[in-house]
């Protein structure tokens, strides 16, 4: 009796060290009560020691590690965990086999590319699994084996394609009554897109003609290069198994590189060895896609012929894509290799053989645009070389724009003005460009000098009827678009003022439209912006003398109305100098004082271009 009261005795006294007085401990990396344990944000691998505490429910979220080391887990009563937005990236084998009486394992949110057929070994009882948003391609279903109590399995994600990949997964769960929940949708293919993971009969499910949904090479069409020149090379292909190989061979012989940096999985590299390798690889993993670059330096006519991006599997199956390349000496006639910039961004053109029939693509550095289709695959720009080996000009249609303004200013630039329209689209104008500090393409300068054109011929003489008493508005509004570029990079102004004259545009149409509303109103009228002053006058018949000029026809008699635009000064008055040493030219009839915006048009004429 005594014996069995001792045993007793130091059991619970036992139980108690190990589930109650660690609580304490506990605090200091994690907050712990009854209710769960939360330790958010652990920026090292778990330690075994931080699992004692009374608790059986456990939340890592947020977690900053990338593995779970294998020793983690004790034999502890947790019956739930949770890794849910970590980053994640790998579970060795039977990292969770102590945990016996786990029922729910969130591992959502987190890098995983794959999950290895004996991770979840020993949890017998476990019923809910979440593997959702994750970068998995692919599922085994062999992995599901070791969980034959499970009954919820959630796999959705933006990379979820109901095709052969999964069809192994759609099978299993039907078979076994295991439940994902009706907010897995498929994602791919088109024709499948966003129907019910679950309610997809598996006869439904595309076959893929590779084992990879993503498996691409860059470029993918025939390359005519140059000696001496350098071509780079991509192949991507989606992780389906840890012990992935991934190889670059020429005409079926495998090549050398060198430094091919650090890799998340085997990447395959020998062959022939050279003193100096021509070849530099460098290997990046994103999104449960790997992504070998490889460039060809100092290309030989010896490097004409095929490049071959194989890869090989855990089931020794081999996929491989393949570009044939030709090299030519330097002879032939060319277009020279060339960086071009445009809102939509900066693109490089390889230096390419005259008359090549195919155009030269570069990709779309900030996506694709709002009207292209991604079933035509990746965003890219192109263009042509003729056989005098003249570049075209660059097609980036299928681009996004890399600034939202630019992106605005050349929509409203194709707009067309109408009586309903154009004031809400003038409007429209000022509010993009109060914006101009964060202007840093001169294409856009040149889109307002568009926009300017574009009312100026809708507003003309024979037109003006209709507007009556909105002139004064619309000279305002243009006003303080001018006002507002001011606030731009000068280089932009004197890039865009070199290449198009659009800054003389813009104040151009700005005068000779205020000058006509002048003349229609028989009335002057001023308007002062923050950075611009618009003003029109009246010059009496008698006083045109004064500016000694010389053919003028009737309206001398008559008189002019004049407008002229200034940039606004910081005196104390205000006041404009209407003088008439102000009026130097009779080819822009006192539209333009000396030390007004044409001056400052002049100059930025005469300045290099950006």
């Amino acid at each position: 009796m005594f014996t069995l009261l001792s045993s007793l005795f130091i059991y619970s006294t036992f139980f108690w060290v190990l589930f109650i007085v660690p609580n304490e401990a506990c605090s200091l990396r994690c907050t712990c009560s009854s209710s769960g344990n939360f330790c958010p944000g652990l920026k090292n691998p778990l330690k075994s020691d931080v699992l004692i505490a009374s608790s059986t429910e456990w939340y890592f979220e947020n977690g900053e590690f990338e593995y779970i080391p294998l020793d983690t887990f004790g034999y502890t009563p947790i019956t739930k965990l949770s890794f849910r937005n970590g980053k994640l990236k790998d579970l060795p084998n039977g990292v969770f086999k102590k945990l016996k009486g786990l029922k729910e394992l969130d591992l959502s949110g987190n890098q995983l590319t794959y999950v290895k057929r004996e991770t979840f070994e020993g949890l017998e009882y476990l019923e809910k699994l979440n593997l959702s948003n994750n970068y998995m391609w692919t599922y085994d279903p062999d992995v599901l084996k070791y969980l034959p109590s499970l009954r919820i399995l959630d796999v959705g994600s933006a990379e979820l394609a109901c095709d052969s990949g999964t069809k192994g997964l759609r099978r299993y769960t039907e078979e076994n009554l295991i439940t994902i929940p009706p907010h897995v949708t498929c994602q791919s293919p088109e024709e499948l897109k966003g129907r019910p993971f679950a309610q997809v009969p598996t006869k439904e499910f595309r076959n893929h003609e590779s084992r990879f949904p993503v498996f691409r090479i860059s470029p993918e069409i025939r390359q005519i290069v140059f000696a001496d020149d350098e071509m780079p090379m991509n192949c991507s292909v989606s992780i389906n198994a840890p012990d992935m190989q991934l190889n670059w061979l020429h005409d079926n012989q495998p090549i050398t590189t060198t430094d091919p940096g650090t890799k998340s999985v085997n990447t395959f590299l020998s062959g022939m060895n050279s003193q100096q390798p021509r070849f530099h690889e460098t290997v990046v993993e994103s999104k449960g896609v790997l992504t070998s670059m490889l460039v060809i330096s100092q290309l030989k006519q010896e490097d004409t012929g095929k490049w071959q991006c194989k890869v090989r599997d855990s089931g020794e199956a081999v996929t491989q894509l393949s570009v044939d390349v030709m090299v030519l000496e330097n002879s032939a006639v060319f277009c020279a290799k060339e960086t071009t910039h445009s809102p939509k961004g900066n693109f490089f053109w390889p230096k390419t053989v005259a008359g090549f029939t195919h155009p030269q693509y570069a990709l779309c550095p900030h996506g694709m645009s709002a009207g292209y289709s991604s079933s035509a695959g990746l965003p890219k720009a192109m263009r042509t070389c003729n056989h005098l080996g003249q570049w075209s000009e660059v097609d980036d249609s299928a681009c996004a724009f890399e600034n939202p303004i630019s992106r605005d200013l050349s929509q409203l630039a194709k707009e067309r003005i109408t009586k309903d329209s154009y004031l809400e689209q003038l409007s429209r104008l000022v509010e993009i460009t109060k914006k101009s500090a964060f202007i840093f393409n001169m294409e856009d300068i040149n889109f307002v000098s568009q926009i300017v054109s574009n009312v100026w011929t809708f507003v003309d003489e024979d037109d003006m009827n209709f507007i009556g008493v909105m002139h004064n508005k619309i000279a305002d509004s243009l006003l303080h678009v001018v006002s507002n570029l001011l606030s731009t990079n000068k280089k932009l102004l004197t890039g865009a003022q070199t290449n198009w004259n659009s800054c003389g545009q813009i104040i151009d149409r700005l005068q000779k439209f205020a000058t006509l509303c002048a003349n229609m109103a028989d009335e002057t009228f001023e308007s002062i912006a923050e950075n611009a002053v618009l003003k029109t006058l009246r010059i009496n018949p008698v006083d045109l003398g004064r500016f000694r000029r010389s053919g003028f026809n009737g309206r001398a008699t008559e008189g002019l109305n004049c407008a002229l635009v200034t940039k606004q000064t910081n005196s104390d008055d205000g006041e404009l100098d209407l003088n008439s040493n102000s009026f130097t030219s009779t080819e822009i009839e006192c539209q333009s004082p000396a030390k007004d915006f044409r001056a400052f048009i002049e100059q930025l004429s005469t300045e290099n271009k950006v």
